[in-house]
């Protein structure tokens, strides 16, 4: 079995807002002497934030782009590096929501306890990063 870490980041429009919108899910696949990032966006994103302004939206696509370009490296250690920095999330619009530890397997299980019902079992993997 495999196992991996996930790390969920939320989205506000609001500094002051304690709880946001759970956005994207970042995992981190454990291989053989090895890590690989992959992640998933939640369907309909840019509706679903009610974001009200454009720059939002554009850092929103910024840290896709990043979360893309790590999935996609070779670098094993700067995708370590990349994961572990999500935790510190805390200011701004995308911020850490919850992070965890399971096998792969049992992440259909696990994420949609996060989603408040927004995402079904197994459609989660559908907007692939």
């Amino acid at each position: 079995m495999t196992s991996c870490d996930y790390q969920i980041l939320e989205y506000t429009n609001s500094e002051l807002r304690t709880h946001g919108v759970p956005l994207i899910v970042v995992l981190r696949l454990h291989m053989q002497n090895s890590y690989t990032l992959t992640g998933y966006v939640l369907q309909n994103w840019k509706n679903k934030i009610e974001a009200i302004s454009e720059r939002e939206i554009g850092e929103v696509e910024a840290f896709l782009e990043d979360l893309r370009h790590y999935s996609r490296t070779s670098d094993s250690s700067g995708a370590r590096r990349f994961f572990d920095s999500l935790n510190g999330l805390s200011v701004g619009p995308l911020r850490a929501f919850v992070s965890g530890s399971c096998f792969v397997q049992e992440l259909d299980t696990v994420l949609p306890m996060f989603f408040d019902g927004a995402i079904e079992p197994s459609s989660w993997q559908d907007p692939s990063i």
